[in-house]
């Protein structure tokens, strides 16, 4: 799981998930996530492993249906962190 043992790529996520108006979508749900992955999917592509850590990574409040979900897959194209 090349991506999701990326230390500065997994912090990276994180930082979008710590934000102070997140309610379920927070660090301890990525965490719960990366744990379920190791456990029961350790073949993930890297497309997968991407998914998984920033599939909501933004979040505006009161955003129009699926403009989170289109910012979040912004950031997977930016690779900052790889």
């Amino acid at each position: 799981m090349r991506l999701l043992d990326n230390t500065r790529l997994v912090e990276g996520a994180r930082l979008h998930y710590a934000q102070p108006h997140r309610g379920y979508h927070n660090p301890d749900h990525l965490d719960e996530l990366m744990v379920l992955a190791r456990r029961h999917t350790r073949d993930l592509d890297d497309a997968e492993q991407l998914a998984l850590l920033f599939h909501d990574a933004v979040y505006v409040p009161g955003a129009g249906k699926g403009e989170n979900e289109r910012l979040s897959a912004l950031l997977i194209g930016l690779n900052n962190f790889l």
